[in-house]
């Protein structure tokens, strides 16, 4: 293995600057920023609102193509789902669970990317070969952590707006009956309304991160021999097969957690 001015890089040094992010800022600590992170995320979000918005302008009543119809049943579908867990109007709730479900899938297809492709273009374009680019944003706990941050803030506002100030007794008023037990259940509730959220960026997270790493080990077979290389082709067909059901189950999964922690905080005769 070689790195871009032609230096031997080891089985160790392969992998390093594969998980190192182009960052500036502090060194560490919250002031740091991933901007490799950021500008794929950026761009595959642009990309996505621009494409959306073409095909919404290309919609035809009496000759639909095939595309079209696919957009509608995939409307419908996220549609059905809604309005399965939140009872009125999902005008609102619909949209947005299907754009982080597109967004999300988009940003994890980066990863069926070879590994070296992507850091390799950013090396060009930037002249530096020993530049730290990690392409893939949803193995970054840093975009999963901001995703899910923007979704709290969403079912925080959607529950105060569908219930009003009564919204604390979603935390307040159980497990535990009584007016006395009120600090327990807020400090019990509160606690795992928190966790809910940590647990939802974290599997996403995690996930991703897992099928990274296997992609970076498998790519570096081939720097190892002509022996290792032959495998090495095989695998990377294997894993990304396997891996396409990873991509797409988890967009799914966060988002029909989602819209269970939507309809948590918008159905007014449920609670958290």
């Amino acid at each position: 293995m070689s790195s871009g001015n032609g230096s031997e890089l080891t089985f160790n040094s392969y992998l390093d600057h594969h998980l190192h992010f182009w960052t500036v800022g502090a060194s560490e600590g919250f002031w740091r920023w991933n901007i490799d992170s950021l500008i794929v995320s950026f761009v595959l979000g642009l990309i996505l609102a621009l494409f959306l918005y073409i095909q919404a302008r290309k919609v035809s009543i009496d000759k639909p193509t095939k595309f079209q119809v696919v957009v509608e049943m995939f409307i419908d579908w996220v549609n059905g789902t809604a309005k399965s867990f939140i009872k009125g109007d999902v005008k609102f709730f619909a949209p947005l669970v299907g754009v982080s479900f597109l967004w999300i899938f988009a940003m994890n297809l980066v990863d069926l990317i070879p590994v070296d492709w992507i850091p390799r273009l950013a090396a060009l374009i930037s002249g530096n070969p020993d530049i730290y680019f990690r392409p893939l944003p949803t193995a970054d706990a840093n975009i999963t952590f901001g995703i899910d941050i923007a979704l709290f803030i969403i079912i925080i506002i959607a529950g105060f707006k569908s219930k009003g100030l009564g919204y604390y007794k979603n935390f307040a008023c159980h497990p535990l009956p009584g007016i006395f037990m009120v600090p327990i259940n807020l400090f019990l509730e509160i606690l795992g309304f928190f966790a809910e959220f940590l647990s939802l960026s974290l599997r996403l997270f995690g996930n991703m991160f897992a099928g990274e790493i296997i992609f970076i080990l498998i790519a570096s077979m081939y720097g190892i021999g002509i022996v290792f290389g032959i495998f090495a082709l095989p695998l990377s067909f294997i894993w990304a097969l396997l891996h396409v059901l990873v991509i797409t189950l988890q967009a799914y999964i966060f988002m029909m957690l989602s819209i269970v922690y939507l309809s948590k905080a918008w159905n007014k005769d449920e609670e958290h």
